[in-house]
């Protein structure tokens, strides 16, 4: 039988989770979002470097896994090809043969959008967000944030 006091802890877990959950799964949404983003910047950058070619667009992107074990986070193309990955729509769009930009924004009640262009600085916006592909003087206006992550490409083979 189950004793009052065990009751009541299990009552206080229950509540918690449903209080703190929703708040908790956005945060590992924009997490998600904060790494694709920088992961994938510096994937096109390499590639630029190596190739000498802008890539056209997300989904000429090739089978790749980008990984930050120290972070527990990974990145795979597949899951932005489409443009849109959980809960934000991703954009890629070459300038011209040196300048690109890459956007992630939200396609609902996430923290922020993030983006970045080629001098590699992941830059943040917390204001006025929309789900729409953000321009590169939008993008080259946001506060610039720090680069957390240690990563790692592994190309997957077919």
């Amino acid at each position: 039988m189950m004793t009052i006091k065990k009751l009541i802890l299990i009552m206080l877990l229950i509540v918690t989770i449903a209080y703190f959950g929703p708040y908790l799964y956005r945060h590992h949404l924009t997490t998600q979002a904060r790494f694709n983003v920088e992961a994938l910047g510096r994937y096109v950058r390499s590639y630029h470097l190596v190739t000498g070619e802008p890539l056209p667009r997300l989904s000429g992107l090739p089978n790749i896994r980008l990984v930050s074990p120290s972070n527990s986070l990974s990145f795979k193309s597949e899951d932005v090809k489409s443009g849109i990955s959980r809960g934000y729509s991703y954009d890629l769009k070459p300038i011209d043969e040196k300048r690109f930009v890459i956007s992630a924004s939200p396609l609902s009640g996430s923290f922020a959008e993030f983006g970045m262009t080629e001098d590699m600085n992941l830059r943040v916006n917390i204001h006025q967000m929309d789900p729409e592909p953000d321009s590169y003087d939008e993008v080259k206006k946001w506060p610039i944030i720090p680069s957390l992550y240690s990563i790692i490409t592994d190309i997957e083979s077919s």
